[in-house]
């Protein structure tokens, strides 16, 4: 799971989780036409929330799933959208871009599954 779009990114500080749940609101209020079906958003759009603990700010974001067998083409998709990471939904692993496009230069006749292993999301 990354996010595609610079144009739907929201950086927001908050202090709470009542300015957290405000922000998603607004948020939802103006992508929501992105994350809804039903009125017309493109199907595999999904709310992602990143919280960065070194810059301590919340990533809202409109985000796409892409299938394990893609990972050369998330790890490019996530690097030309200035993503710092990506997320694995089925290990609940966090992968970080850069580290991910440097594996996949020193090795790059491995295959998806000996790849995806090296970033930890295979045991």
């Amino acid at each position: 799971m990354f996010a595609p779009r610079k144009d739907t990114e929201r950086v927001v500080a908050v202090r709470d989780n009542a300015e957290l749940a405000s922000e998603f609101r607004r948020y939802w209020r103006e992508q929501g036409d992105l994350l809804r079906t039903r009125q017309g958003a493109k199907s595999g759009n999904h709310f992602g929330l990143w919280f960065n603990p070194d810059d301590r700010q919340y990533y809202l974001d409109v985000s796409v799933v892409q299938p394990r067998s893609a990972i050369r083409d998330t790890i490019r998709r996530a690097r030309e959208a200035d993503q710092l990471a990506f997320y694995d939904l089925g290990s609940g692993t966090q992968i970080d871009t850069a580290e991910a496009l440097a594996l996949v230069e020193r090795m790059p006749e491995a295959d998806e599954e000996t790849l995806l292993r090296a970033l930890g999301v295979l045991k």
